[in-house]
Order: structure tokens, then C-alpha cells, then sequence
């Protein structure tokens, strides 16, 4: 008896260390011959055990139950609820369990599971087993596994877009219901050339502009304002006249009232609406009603077409997925159905190449080819847009509207399938009303799209239609993929209009028309080295003498141009190009001269320098219109501290004009300031440095912004992005300085001067503030340093850093008798607070250490043997920070 009981532990003492299964095997042999011959090795006392060993998964002799992983290879399901009873059966919470396993199997092993019988709502596992689903229980794991073949799993969708997906997490920082800023602008101007002849005065005249957001809920209100002096601080833009009087005064700009349902990808505008329109439509904005559907309302969630395609895994296998013959993603997949969605594709025609390698290193490779272009949308996925109201425009900075006319527009873009998207608009208003459709098509030879529309009304009836082909980083006269051929043509019959042309130089800028019954372009690119590409470009554009002018600057005949470029970099910092052509669309600013010029032979050389990170310089001459420039741009920082500064020198000798243009400026914490010149002159020729100064002016500007969010107020740069953060220090942290960004890019910082405003969050896109305060208290919790966001749409954070629970804790815990509690973990709450719990844990020696306490009586409950053991830990109050508590008994009713 005293063999076969000694055979026995040494046998289980084997079973605890663990040999290679070869040594194992022997000692096994050894052991069992020595009971059979009766010999009697001398083993110490001391190895035998107290209790004997049970290999039962439930011990306790009552069912027990409690949360464990499903897990489907290494992807995690969600947690299910499993029970073991008194005899080791292990049941499973049936609904969950299909609940969770429906996200991997396909529709038909699904309903094979609902058929499986239950009590109470858990039924066995081998049930579920006998029902095809091959689940198993991990007891060294604590989880359950799902072994599923290729037939019982769903087709998957493997997105290589990279787009942020909105954290669904209970840590995502939650943007106030109740939020806004004003931004604050205020500057001065000085015209220094007011007069005329030798009776030159200079001008003073100050400058406010407001812009403000007012979130309630999920409406935001829009306004934006200007008070202006005499000087008008706007420049006329090149190649335009301006023929507006400027009045000075209080001018509102804009003023609206937005709803998004980003779930949708909807944006509703009431009040001066933002344009929506598609090719041959005219954009104008309107006061009135307009809804739009947009992926930019959700970027998460894509809605164009880019890139398709599908295969079959029978096992376990390592896929390489390449683009263009650059490896994009390495995945290990699992047997199944899977679909290629949103590839990292280029524009135009891609090669796309899986490598499969089996688990037996057999390998096999699938090839297709995938065109992607922005114009094309998924199939089933769709954006429209509509709007009706008054038509309006900005005349001398302020909002005025067309009290006697009325304008409707809308369109619809509808993928039918991969490579085919359709389209109908409608637009109209008092005096025109047009329609059209059209399509984008993928084709092995690229992108091809067609519009056609029609008008009738007053003016009379006509037709347009629109041709384009694209086709780009495609391999033809090279063996590289980076050629591109693109081909537009556009005709328009004499008696075609578009509704709102009424508004043409309505806003008193009045750019030169040059009407046209077609209009036709097309460039091919290819590479010549390895670092010079040439390109090939012509433009005709065939003059409609019959059509009337709407405006007074227009040019007759036709207009015409080819030319020759080649481009090549120099060095990792530099490139630069030469043009050589025949032309005659110079612009003449003479309205005398309505009459396109001659012909003539065109050289430009054209350059861009990188010296560094923060700097960059480009110039160039062009003997078409004989213009000249230079300009040159450096910042330093990101973020707070921030300054820039920019130059830009132009000269048309054609008309003998030069113009330049410096500004210099400075971004704070709690504010902003720019300053910036800008002067002209006549009569100027290349190489001359005399002229006659036609306007000078200088301009300066600062800005503050002042925002609020829920009960939180803060005072910092005018707010930038679409949605903000007040960053305020609790109680705890009075006085310290909060840090918010990367120590290279700071964003805002609260300081004694008050709270900070992070004025650049993004809307609907993941973002983070990192957080980081000077001089911590010692064991002083932050928790994760970080808050994400993911804001709507002129959102605003009140986003409070450090909180009474921001003690740590350490010590020693030991059982009753003395032991450590070793290895165990356990939670801890607040003595009247259970649902406030912290996690803890202890090493060998039964040392713990816990964070994200507040000053009071909290209650850990440690896992131990049996049952749970329960300690009182008391924070004294005021604290701080790093709390030693020192080394704990189980209090009274604990196990002993």
C-alpha cells in the first residue's frame, strides 16, 4: 500500500513539473516497473502533498458562472457567459452565443443553431457541438474557441481603406450639448496712395470681423459679420476688374442654421446655404432650404468605388496583398469567403497580385486588374444634393440677395455597380430651366464619362453635352506604370444657359468672357528617365460670334495653345521644368483690345526649391504675356509659438504691371497677428526699377477667440477646425501648468491666465488630445494621459484633467494567518459606492498597488480560496497623490 501510494506522488508530482513529453514518458515506465517489483525508493517526506491534486474544472460542488472570451482564431467575438455545474458540464448562454458567432458564420449554420434545445437560456456545449458548430472551452485559457470550415463562414470583407471608424468605446470623451465661440478679429489699414496726381494722402481706417457657432444639441447656428472702414481691404483678383463702390460699415456675410445626421452622411442648411452643383450646372448660393448626402459628413464610412475583388481560403493561410508591386498588408486568415474592399489604389489602372501561402508552404497567386477614380461610387451607394431659394452673392463684402428671381438645383449620383456610376440634375430659376444626365464608366481603357444637358426658357433652347477620358498610371510606350493620357471636349449650342447667369458681374467683379460653341484639351504624360518626364499638352477652344455677351470684358475668336514640357527633379529638394509652345491665350486687360492677340511662340521655365522642412521657393518666367515671379514661404513650430512669413513678386510685362505681396505672422496660445503689404505699380518693364505706384497698403490683424462648452469657459486663438476642447485643471491640480500636444506641437495650454482652447479638432474623424501637466504630485493619477474624441460638427468639449479619484495606492496584503495573498486578483470600491471599482492585483509576496482612488474607506474583495477575502483600505483625506498603506489583514467576516 505504501508502494502504490508513493508510485502515485511521484507520478502526480511529474504531472506539476512539466518534462518534454520524452523524459515524461520514461519516468512513467520507471515509476510503474518499480511498483511492479516492489521496490520501495526513499522519497522525503516534505515533497508529499497535504491535499491531493483534483483535475475536476469546478471543485466547489455548486454551479458557478461567469464571462469568458469567444474567440475565432486570434479575432475576439465579444464575451458569453458559460456556466460549469457540480459534474464539470460546461453550458453556454445560447443567444449570446449565436449572437456573437453570427458575426463570422454565414446565414444557414446560423439557423442551424437556433434549433439547438435550451434550459433557462444556456444549453450544453456539446449540444452546439452535435449542431456543426466546432466550439471547445480553454480551461487554461479561460476562453472558448470556434473552429469553423470555409462552407459554415460569411464572406468577409477586408478593408484596406485606413479610414477612421468611430470608436463605439465608453472612454470616448462625450462633446457637451451645449456649446459655441466667437471669433474676434480686429485690425487696422493703412492706404498709403489715396488721390491722384502730386495730391497723394494716405488713410486710416480700422477693421472688426465676427464669426461665431452656436451648438444646441445637434443644430449648430452660423453667422459671420464684418464691420469695415473706408479702406477697402480686399484685393481685386488678378485678371479681373473691379467695379464696385466700397461703403464702410457693419456688413453680415452669411448667416445659417446647420443639421448633420453623419449616420446618413446628411447635412440640412437653412439660411445662406453653401452651392451644390455637378459639371455643366452653375454653383450659386442661395438663401433658403438645402440637404445634401456627402461622404464628408461621415468619412468613415466610404462611398466610392476603389477597388474589388474576391477569393476562397479551405485552411489557414498567410495572404500578401501588393498594389502596383508594392506589398500593401500581410494577413493571416482563416478559412472563408473573403472580399477586397477599399484598396490603397493610385488613380487610374492598378495591378493587384494576393500571394497565398498555406499552412503546408504551399503557394498559389491571384492577379486582376482595378481601376479607381474619385467620380465612381461603390455599388448601391449614392450622393445627391438640393436646394431652392433666393440666389445671393457678396457686393463689397456683405451678403445681398436677388429679391426678384428664385432658384431650384439638384442632383443625384448612383452607383449601379463597380465601374458604373449614373447621374441626373435639374436645375432652374425664373428665366431658365435645365436638366441632364450622364454616366462614369471603368474600362480596360480607362475612365470615361459622358454628360449631356439641356436648356429652354427666354433666352431660348440649346444643349450641351461634356466628354471625358482619363487614364492614368498605365504602362504603354514604358514598361512603367506611370503614364497618363487625359482628353476632354465640351460642346455648348449657341442658345444654352444656365439658370443664375443673371448674377454674372452682379457682385461687381467682372472676369473676361470668352464664349465658345466648343471647347476641346488633351495631355498625354509619360516618363523619359528615371527623373525627367515629358508631357504633351493642346487646347482649341472655337469661338461662338453669335452668342450674346452678358458682361462688358470679353474677347472674340478663337483660342489656342500646344506645348511641350519637360519636368525633372534635382536633388531630394528641387525640380524643375521648361515649356516650349505656340499660343495666343494671353489675357490683355485692355477692354479695347476685345480681340484675341496673335500667335506666337511660348518658353517658360518654371523651378521649386525644399531647402528644408520649413522652407520653400518657387519662381519662374513665361514669355506668354512676358510674366515673371518669385515667391518664397518659411514657418517655424506647429502649434502654439508659431510664426510664418511669405513673399510673393509678380511682373506682366505684356501690360507693364508688377505687384508684390509680404506678410509676416505669429500664433499664440491665447491669440493671433499677421501683418501684411501689398503693393502695385504701372508703367513697370523687366529689368527697370522705376514705374508708377498705382496702390499701397498695409494691413495688420489680431485675433482671439473666446469659447464656451457646458459650464467651461476659455480664452484662446480663433477657432480653426471644424470642432474644439476647453482643456480646465481640476481642483486637485490648481495652479499647475496643462500641457496639450506633443512636446514639438503644442496646441493650447491652461496656464494662470485661465483654461485652454484647443481650436483644431477635426469633425467626424478620431482625434486625441494628449495630455500632460507640469509637476505631477508624486503617484498623482491621469489615467491615459490622452482623450479621444470623435466630435460632430462645431462641437465643443469641456474636457477636465485630474479628479478627486486620483490617488495611488500600495501595500501589502496577507491572509489571517499570516500568508501573502499571492497572485490574486480583485477590485476595489468606495464603502458606499460598490459600482465605483478599480482593479487590483497581487505579486507573490501578496505586494499590491492600485490607482484611481479618492480620499475615504474603500473596500477591496481579493479572489482568494474559497471565497472572497475583504480588506479596508482608508485614504486619508486631502491626499494627493502616492498613498502608502502598508500591510493589511482580512477584516472581520472574511475567511480565515
Amino acid at each position: 500500500m505504501q508502494r502504490e501510494h508513493q508510485c502515485a506522488s511521484m507520478v502526480g508530482r511529474q504531472r506539476i513539473s512539466l518534462p518534454p513529453i520524452a523524459a515524461l514518458w520514461a519516468l512513467a515506465i520507471f515509476c510503474v516497473s518499480i511498483c511492479l517489483i516492489g521496490v520501495s525508493p526513499a522519497w522525503p517526506a516534505e515533497t508529499e502533498y497535504a491535499k491531493a491534486i483534483s483535475s475536476r474544472l469546478n471543485p466547489t460542488g455548486s454551479t458557478v458562472a461567469f464571462p469568458v472570451p469567444l474567440k475565432d482564431g486570434d479575432y475576439t467575438l465579444g464575451d458569453v457567459i458559460i456556466q460549469i455545474t457540480a459534474e464539470d458540464r460546461i453550458l453556454i448562454e445560447k443567444t449570446v452565443l449565436i449572437e456573437r458567432a453570427s458575426q463570422v458564420l454565414g446565414a444557414g449554420a446560423a439557423q442551424l443553431l437556433t434549433a439547438v434545445p435550451d434550459t433557462a437560456g444556456f444549453a450544453a456545449i456539446e449540444q452546439f457541438q452535435a449542431a456543426g458548430l466546432k466550439v471547445h472551452f480553454d480551461p487554461g485559457l479561460q476562453e472558448l474557441q470556434l473552429t469553423l470550415g470555409a462552407d459554415q463562414r460569411t464572406s468577409s470583407d477586408l478593408d484596406f481603406g485606413g479610414r477612421p471608424v468611430q470608436n463605439a468605446s465608453t472612454a470616448l470623451t462625450q462633446p457637451e450639448f451645449f456649446s459655441g465661440y466667437l471669433n474676434i478679429i480686429g485690425g487696422v489699414d493703412q492706404d498709403w496712395s489715396t488721390g491722384t496726381g502730386s495730391q497723394r494722402d494716405s488713410e486710416t481706417s480700422g477693421r472688426v470681423e465676427l464669426e461665431s457657432a452656436l451648438r444646441a444639441g445637434s443644430i449648430v447656428f452660423e453667422n459671420r459679420a464684418a464691420h469695415e472702414g473706408d479702406v477697402d481691404a480686399n484685393i481685386c483678383p488678378d485678371q479681373a476688374s473691379c467695379v464696385y463702390g466700397h461703403v464702410a460699415g457693419l456688413k453680415r456675410q452669411s448667416s445659417r442654421a446647420v443639421y448633420d445626421m453623419p449616420e446618413h452622411q446628411l447635412r440640412l442648411q437653412f439660411g445662406d446655404t453653401d452651392a451644390v452643383a455637378v459639371p455643366l450646372q452653375r454653383s450659386t448660393e442661395v438663401l433658403g432650404l438645402s440637404i445634401q448626402k456627402s461622404a464628408q459628413f461621415n468619412p468613415s464610412e466610404s462611398i466610392t468605388s476603389a477597388g474589388a475583388g474576391s477569393f476562397r481560403l479551405d485552411s489557414n493561410a498567410t495572404v500578401d496583398v501588393a498594389v502596383n508591386g508594392a506589398i500593401v498588408q500581410r494577413l493571416q486568415l482563416r478559412p472563408g469567403n473573403y472580399n477586397l474592399r477599399d484598396l490603397p489604389l493610385t488613380a487610374g489602372a492598378n495591378d493587384i497580385e494576393l500571394t497565398i501561402t498555406g499552412e503546408n508552404g504551399e503557394r498559389q497567386s491571384l492577379n486582376f486588374t482595378a481601376y479607381s477614380d474619385p467620380s465612381l461610387l461603390a455599388p448601391g451607394k449614392s450622393e445627391w444634393g438640393v436646394a431652392a431659394g433666393l440666389p445671393s452673392y457678396l457686393l463689397d463684402n456683405e451678403r445681398t440677395y436677388s429679391d426678384t428671381n428664385f432658384l431650384g438645383t439638384g442632383f443625384l449620383r448612383y452607383g449601379l455597380h463597380d465601374g458604373l456610376t449614373a447621374e441626373a440634375d435639374l436645375q432652374g430659376d425664373a428665366e431658365v430651366v435645365m436638366g441632364g444626365v450622364g454616366f462614369d464608366l471603368e474600362t480596360g481603357l480607362g475612365l470615361i464619362g459622358l454628360h449631356g444637358a439641356g436648356s429652354t426658357g427666354a433666352p431660348g433652347s440649346g444643349i450641351a453635352a461634356d466628354f471625358v477620358w482619363s487614364l492614368t498610371s498605365f504602362k504603354g510606350l514604358t514598361d512603367e506604370r506611370s503614364e497618363s493620357l487625359h482628353v476632354n471636349a465640351e460642346y455648348r449650342s449657341t442658345d444654352f444657359h444656365t439658370p443664375g447667369e443673371f448674377l454674372d458681374g452682379a457682385d461687381g467683379i467682372i472676369y473676361p468672357e470668352f464664349n465658345y460653341w466648343l471647347r476641346l484639351s488633351g495631355s498625354y504624360s509619360a516618363p523619359i528617365t528615371n527623373d525627367i518626364t515629358a508631357t504633351v499638352s493642346g487646347r482649341y477652344q472655337f469661338a461662338d460670334e453669335d452668342r450674346q455677351f452678358s458682361q462688358s470684358s470679353f474677347f472674340r475668336g478663337d483660342r489656342y495653345g500646344a506645348d511641350l514640357t519637360l519636368s525633372r527633379s534635382i536633388g531630394a529638394s528641387a525640380n524643375a521644368s521648361l515649356l516650349v509652345g505656340y499660343s495666343n491665350e494671353v489675357y490683355l486687360r485692355d477692354p479695347d483690345e476685345n480681340k484675341a492677340p496673335d500667335p506666337d511662340v511660348r518658353v517658360a521655365l518654371r523651378f521649386n526649391v525644399r531647402p528644408g522642412d520649413t522652407t520653400s521657393i518657387a519662381g519662374g518666367y513665361d514669355s506668354l504675356g512676358q510674366q515673371s515671379g518669385v515667391s518664397a514661404y518659411r514657418g517655424e513650430t506647429y502649434g502654439n509659438d508659431h510664426w510664418d512669413t511669405s513673399l510673393d513678386v509678380q511682373n506682366r510685362g505684356s501690360d507693364k504691371t508688377a505687384s508684390v505681396n509680404a506678410s509676416v505672422g505669429y500664433r499664440g496660445n491665447r491669440a493671433e497677428a499677421r501683418v501684411s503689404h501689398y503693393g502695385d505699380a504701372e508703367d513697370v518693364a523687366l529689368g527697370q526699377m522705376d514705374g508708377k505706384l498705382s496702390r499701397q497698403r498695409t494691413s495688420m490683424r489680431v485675433g482671439t477667440s473666446i469659447a464656451f462648452a457646458g459650464s467651461k469657459v476659455a480664452v484662446g486663438a480663433p477657432v480653426r477646425g471644424d470642432a474644439f476642447a476647453i482643456v480646465a485643471p481640476h481642483e486637485s491640480l490648481a495652479g499647475k501648468e496643462i500641457t496639450i500636444g506633443s512636446p514639438d506641437n503644442v496646441r493650447a495650454k491652461a496656464d494662470e491666465f485661465g483654461n485652454a482652447l484647443v481650436s483644431d479638432l477635426p469633425a467626424y474623424m478620431p482625434g486625441s488630445i494628449p495630455i500632460d501637466v507640469d509637476d505631477l504630485p508624486l503617484g498623482y493619477s491621469l489615467g491615459s494621459g490622452a482623450f479621444d474624441t470623435f466630435a460632430p460638427y462645431k462641437g465643443g468639449y469641456a474636457i477636465e484633467v485630474g479628479s478627486a479619484y486620483s490617488v495611488s495606492v500600495y501595500g501589502t496584503l496577507l491572509m489571517a494567518d499570516g500568508q501573502p495573498v499571492s497572485l490574486v486578483t480583485g477590485l476595489m470600491h468606495p464603502e458606499n459606492e460598490p459600482g465605483k471599482q478599480v482593479a487590483v492585483f497581487t505579486n507573490a509576496e501578496g505586494k499590491f498597488g492600485a490607482e484611481g482612488l479618492a480620499p475615504g474607506r474603500w473596500i477591496a474583495e481579493m479572489a482568494t480560496e474559497g471565497s472572497a477575502s475583504r480588506y479596508v483600505i482608508d485614504v486619508p483625506g486631502n491626499t494627493n497623490g502616492l498613498v502608502k498603506v502598508g500591510t493589511l489583514q482580512p477584516s472581520e467576516g472574511s475567511p480565515q
